[in-house]
């Protein structure tokens, strides 16, 4: 941002660059640099697709070396489409802030001296609204900034440090503010702790606030053998759009595939596979996947309703030939390898990551390495997709081993998970897993989930491995299952409201479910005494071979108008412990007589 700055470096140092995308040619992956400082360096590199559908700012690694000499040194590029405005000193204040011509707009500084606050001025108009997020770990510098909005009457709407993430960990400044009218509006930038120098150089990007949306591979690596697939979790954090998303794979060999690919609208998460055929090329590779944000489909015709003759149409030529959406944004999926050790309490609660682990270079977070081996020698698949393990009992999963004929080998298994799954030798793990090794050529085994008397009601993604050995190569095949923990039994009312006049009476139905490996007796009782004018049993039972119980409730003749909320609790004895899940409401309006 300094064009002094960096003229006063070292050579061994280059400062942070924002180029545009236009300027970043896909020929070469580093250029070359004489000895010496160079008053100009041609840059080139590889553009991420995602910066062509996408405002917001990618950060490039690019190395860059003198001639003649292997050694290189990484130079930080922001590749945006989004204009930048480099503040002006001075700009301490209000009528000498930077002005920055249109919106959206990339505001780019150095906070050198003591107690410098860098001012840039914001023409919009009412009505609009916009998202800010400032940038410093992300392009390695060392700022810790505070960002702040002004509106044109000198008053200051907002003020954000630091954002606290889920597990305590402390992300970059970030707002969104509407204007509520027309005018000049200011962004306020200054360094949180004082600190000041050539270093603390930042970007704050102002752009409109729209659908976003940060999608995570489980996975950064893949060995995939010929003709076989590995598991591919996909989780999203939705901002402003809950529409379906698509993903691709990006620079991928001839012959892998991702299946399925949609992830329908309202959901977070999505089990894939990547999938290598049988021709695909051997070796290994590096490639990228995306997410594009797709416009939610048209509402479907009510039933019975003709549509009118222009969509109708339409419709008649999209069939015709039909045309994909166009994404309203394209992101790149992020893994999150560990390269640092996540610290877990005594409570199994995992520590924020630490900033060497969590600012990783752009080249790790959305590069994935794919190694294709050659065929393994038996398969994997899993006879269900989603287990559910009643607390305090077990259940069963059984797992077909194909193999190609002459393979004996012994396959063994290992199953990981977060929260409160692990080893069953970990004892504060409340959920374990017991898998037996398949010997002497056994095509099928059946591993069971086990829970202790703490587990807790969760869903979690279990990974499961299969490794087996063959002529001295080891091979392992990953498949992931949803496991949810609940209660052994399920009650529900037939309806949760009634309403009585004085006197009258109704029958309460309450329905049970059992969950596979519970046929015990549930015993149903009011949670606390109810009113002194409403009559019900003391407790009712529901029989190891029944599924409904009812019984009558009364209210008493000169029972006043009013609302009342009955609680049902139940219990039962579920394996070597007694199950209380949560009671169940009944809501009782008394009416005027």
């Amino acid at each position: 941002p300094k064009e002094a700055n960096a003229a006063s470096k070292t050579p061994a140092a280059v400062s942070p660059a924002a180029v545009s995308s236009a300027a970043v040619s896909s020929a070469a992956a580093s250029s070359a640099v004489p000895v010496g400082l160079p008053s100009s360096v041609e840059i080139q590199g590889r553009l991420p697709r995602s910066v062509r559908n996408s405002l917001s700012a990618t950060v490039l690694f690019h190395d860059v070396r003198r001639t003649g000499d292997d050694a290189a040194a990484w130079v930080p590029l922001v590749v945006s489409s989004v204009a930048s405005v480099v503040e002006r000193e001075p700009n301490d204040g209000a009528e000498q802030a930077t002005p920055a011509a249109t919106l959206p707009v990339a505001c780019l500084g150095v906070l050198e001296t003591p107690r410098d606050r860098d001012w840039f001025a914001l023409s919009t108009t009412k009505g609009t609204r916009w998202s800010v997020r400032a940038e410093t770990k992300s392009m390695q510098g060392a700022a810790d900034v505070e960002i702040a909005i002004v509106d044109p009457t000198g008053r200051e709407l907002q003020r954000v440090d630091d954002q606290t993430l889920p597990g305590g960990a402390l992300d970059e400044a970030a707002l969104v503010f509407n204007a509520d009218r027309d005018g000049l509006y200011y962004l306020v930038v200054r360094e949180a702790t004082g600190a000041y120098g050539p270093d603390m150089a930042y970007r704050v990007t102002l752009e409109p606030a729209g659908p976003r949306v940060q999608a995570t591979a489980e996975h950064a690596a893949f060995a995939i053998p010929q003709g076989s697939y590995q598991s591919l979790p996909f989780t999203v954090q939705r901002t402003d759009f809950a529409g379906p998303i698509e993903f691709e794979l990006v620079d991928a060999p001839p012959g892998v595939t991702l299946t399925p690919r949609e992830l329908p609208s309202g959901v977070n998460s999505l089990l894939c596979r990547i999938t290598a055929a049988p021709d695909a090329p051997l070796g290994i590779h590096t490639i990228g996947i995306v997410a594009k944000l797709l416009p939610s489909p048209p509402p479907a015709p009510a039933a019975g309703s003709e549509p009118p003759k222009e969509a109708a149409s339409k419709e008649a030529a999209s069939k015709e030939a039909p045309s994909p959406l166009e994404p309203l944004a394209v992101v790149d999926v992020v893994a999150q390898p560990l390269v640092d050790k996540q610290l877990i309490n005594v409570d199994l609660i995992r520590s924020a990551l630490r900033d060497n682990q969590r600012w990783l270079p752009p080249s790790v977070r959305t590069r994935f390495a794919l190694q294709i081996t050659p065929p393994s020698p038996f398969g994997m698949e899993l006879a269900a997709q989603e287990v559910v393990l009643p607390r305090y009992l077990q259940t069963p999963l059984r797992v077909e081993l194909p193999r190609v004929a002459g393979f004996t080998d012994t396959i063994t298994f290992r199953a990981t998970g977060g929260g409160q799954f692990g080893e069953e030798a970990e004892g504060r793990r409340q959920v374990f897993y017991r898998f037996p090794a398949a010997t002497a050529g056994e095509r099928e085994v059946v591993g069971t989930f086990h829970s202790r008397s703490q587990a807790n009601d969760a869903v979690e993604r279990i990974d499961i491995t299969a490794t087996g050995v063959a002529d001295g190569r080891s091979v392992t095949l990953i498949r992931s299952v949803t496991l949810r923990v609940q209660p052994a039994y399920e009650l529900e009312l037939a309806t949760k409201t009634v309403s009585l006049a004085p006197g009258e009476s109704t029958v309460v139905r309450i329905s049970g479910k059992r969950l596979p490996g519970f046929v015990g007796p549930i015993a149903i009782t009011p949670a606390a005494p109810p009113p002194a004018d409403v009559t019900l049993p003391a407790e009712q039972v529901l029989p190891a071979d029944g599924s409904q119980i009812e019984f009558s409730l009364q209210v008493a003749p000169d029972a006043k108008p009013r609302r009342e909320r009955i609680r049902f609790a139940s219990t039962a004895p579920v394996g070597a412990f007694q199950e209380e899940p949560r009671p169940l409401e009944l809501e009782v309006e008394i009416k005027k007589p």
